[in-house]
């Protein structure tokens, strides 16, 4: 799903239309319609798998976004993976990371193993 909205602000938080965005603003996070949108999805699926927060979430003008999907995440019925040092570090702030089904640090290298790619460390291995 693509954005339908986001939040910009260095001056507080403002929720605009991407249709809307000026150039020259800063992306904070996804707007309310969107994690609205995010949240129907989430909550029928079987499976996820979230790699990197929506928003700035350290501030909290950009929190709101993340803060809503972790709790939509946290409460899936699905089976749920993340993977990234940023996404477990921003998953952490808002949920018990308990209620995530699988938990890596490994991001990009947990994005192509689920690819199909075959990872070095893994081929070195197996040559053992």
């Amino acid at each position: 799903l693509m954005p339908t909205d986001v939040a910009i602000g260095d001056r507080g938080r403002q929720e605009l239309s991407v249709d809307d965005l000026p150039a020259d603003e800063l992306i904070i996070d996804i707007g309310g319609e969107t994690i609205a949108r995010y949240e129907e999805v989430i909550a029928g699926a079987q499976t996820l798998f979230v790699n990197g927060p929506p928003g700035v979430y350290e501030r909290e003008e950009g929190a709101e976004g993340t803060r809503r999907l972790w709790n939509a995440v946290a409460s899936a019925p699905g089976t749920t993976v993340i993977g990234g040092g940023d996404t477990v570090a921003s998953a952490a702030t808002f949920i018990d990371l308990d209620a995530i089904s699988y938990v890596s640090t490994g991001g990009g290298a947990l994005v192509r193993y689920l690819s199909g790619v075959e990872l070095p460390l893994l081929r070195a291995m197996r040559r053992r």
